[in-house]
């Protein structure tokens, strides 16, 4: 089977090369807007393409005799005008399909994000309809545009799917757990409200593990979205707390009310667009209610229909970051 990753250049798009190429049977095609920083992909067999695919002349090449793809390819953020998200998100996935349906692509698996959910409240337990009256953000609103075109383009011969991944973490992670490492070091990660809120996290080798159910499920599991975790939520701070403890990095933290941060927060949110800043502010609305408010996710859908079981813990995921982490800074 050959298959094309998009975004390879990046955590999840990487690790997923990586499986695919250590499991042996495929041909990989993997892309990303710059040169990969190491080699090992193309040694083991791996053709990189670099190009943008919101281009669909590029788009158009990557495709050529290509099975299955798999989409990891986007602009993240909580900050910015909707236009370079939508063309990131939505034009470029749109681009894709429609070359993969024109070349005769069979099977098309979409990274999205719960990112989609968020509604700045305590939200427990969501299903894959859960949507709030407004998306927080505009990554979370092209998220779920891109989301719609994938389904609309499960038709004829091409069948499509969507996984919402909560807060992957494992070796290679360069944001997420980088991020609270970061922030803890310097004394900016702070305690913000009693710290009892619950969440969802989805150790990458189960992330892995979906995707791979997704190359084989019967074409009836297809035309969904789907959400994926661990299955088993965890307190966040407990979270940081278990991350620091594997690094060897004292957790000691301070503790500030979420009255007034969510407050401050939104007062900047005010004065940024005010003025139009092009740069992600660090005090945002969005930003505070990530780490002070609880998100889990049902994840019955995707037992159910994909056979989905998460065999690695949070605490697995952490520990295998931990030691990539050391290994490499």
């Amino acid at each position: 089977m050959k298959v094309l990753v998009t975004g390879a250049t990046g955590f999840i798009g990487g690790r997923i090369v990586d499986a695919l190429l250590s499991s042996g049977g495929h041909e990989i095609v993997f892309t990303g807007r710059s040169r990969p920083k190491s080699d090992d992909f193309l040694k083991r067999g791996a053709v990189f393409l670099a190009g943008d695919i919101a281009d669909k002349a590029y788009t158009t090449r990557v495709v050529q005799g290509v099975d299955t793809i798999i989409h990891c390819a986007g602009l993240a953020g909580t900050w910015g005008p909707y236009q370079p998200y939508y063309r990131a998100n939505v034009l470029a996935t749109r681009n894709l399909l429609e070359a993969a349906e024109a070349n005769g692509v069979g099977r098309f698996i979409n990274i999205s994000s719960p990112s989609i959910y968020f509604d700045f409240k305590d939200q427990l337990n969501l299903r894959e309809t859960d949507l709030p009256k407004k998306f927080a953000n505009n990554y979370a609103r092209t998220k779920y545009e891109s989301e719609l075109v994938v389904q609309e383009f499960n038709r004829g011969g091409l069948e499509t799917v969507s996984l919402r991944p909560r807060s992957v973490v494992g070796a290679g992670d360069t944001n997420t757990l980088p991020r609270l490492v970061r922030m803890q070091q310097s004394g900016n990660l702070k305690q913000i409200g009693r710290g009892e809120n619950v969440v969802d996290i989805t150790t990458i080798g189960n992330l892995i593990d979906a995707v791979s159910l997704c190359l084989k499920a019967p074409k009836a599991a297809m035309g969904q979205t789907y959400n994926i975790s661990n299955g088993a939520p965890i307190r966040f701070w407990s979270f940081v707390d278990l991350l620091m403890k594997e690094l060897n990095i004292n957790a000691k933290r301070g503790k500030l009310p979420y009255p007034l941060i969510m407050g401050l927060a939104q007062l900047n949110e005010w004065r940024c667009r005010i003025f139009k800043s092009k740069e992600e502010p660090t005090l945002l609305p969005i930003s505070v209610g990530i780490i002070s408010l609880s998100m889990t996710m049902d994840i019955g859908k995707a037992r159910t229909q994909l056979g989905y079981r998460p065999r690695l813990t949070t605490e697995e995921g952490v520990k295998e970051f931990a030691k990539w982490w050391r290994e490499s800074t």
